[in-house]
């Protein structure tokens, strides 16, 4: 329900502590079945009811009918205009070939969620100016507010948000420069490697020519002690075997 009332959602995701703390709702225990249904109780009276109110959705059957209804998210979920809101595609020629390419996709599934968006397009249909404040398009305003059945809801867009997205940036961008960084030096250290082994070539050689001599050895000797040390051996040899093997 969240998916559906909220799109596009304006958080990044629906899951429960993300609501919880975009929304600004009480922290009830996270990820316990008591502070989990407090707070799906919470996120629903505060934030969905108000919405769905104000879109006729009064009744628990409406709700039920609403939510069985054919939909695909406003935010495109794959391909190369992946985030990109449908909408967009009445100006923009390039997403519109898009989404006619994708309602004639092989792919039953995709060709249905192609034709879908289509139908949207062809409709027309004001969007509200929550749904995209939700969604972060117009940056200018801070929040949006509407009324339903005398109740207002606040939707909240965090003033930070743009300081934190340049922060990342840099984090990504300083991040690359490290991968650059790191991958010059393991190339130098690869060519010390190579430097040296072609020097210590014949050491090496001789090592692993000394190791098997060593190896050889040590099973012929071992070999040698089973036989001396079994009891056939000692039968055989009687008192005077010491001696002769002596």
């Amino acid at each position: 329900m969240a998916q559906r009332l909220l799109d596009p959602v304006p958080a990044g995701n629906c899951k429960l502590q993300t609501l919880r703390q975009y929304y600004r709702l009480p922290e009830r225990g996270a990820h316990t079945a008591l502070g989990d249904v407090q707070t799906v109780a919470d996120l629903f009276a505060n934030v969905l009811r108000p919405i769905a109110g104000h879109r006729g959705l009064d009744t628990w059957e409406k709700l039920a009918a609403f939510a069985a209804e054919e939909w695909y998210p406003s935010r495109i979920a794959f391909g190369k205009h992946k985030g990109r809101l449908i909408q967009e595609a009445r100006k923009d020629a390039e997403l519109r070939a898009w989404l006619d390419w994708l309602a004639g996709s092989a792919n039953a599934r995709n060709a249905k969620m192609g034709r879908w968006y289509l139908r949207q397009l062809e409709e027309d249909l004001p969007v509200d100016a929550a749904v995209f404040a939700m969604a972060g398009v117009d940056r200018s305003r801070a929040e949006a507010v509407f009324t339903a059945e005398q109740a207002a809801l606040v939707i909240y867009l965090n003033p930070e948000l743009e300081e934190l997205r340049q922060l990342v940036a840099g984090a990504r961008a300083r991040l690359a420069e490290l991968e650059v960084e790191y991958a010059r030096e393991k190339s130098r250290v690869d060519a010390m490697q190579a430097a040296l082994f072609r020097r210590l070539r014949e050491h090496y050689q001789e090592r692993d020519r000394l190791r098997l001599i060593v190896d050889y050895r040590k099973k012929y000797l071992d070999s040698l002690a089973a036989v001396l040390g079994g009891p056939g051996f000692q039968r055989r040899s009687g008192a005077g075997g010491a001696a002769a093997v002596a």
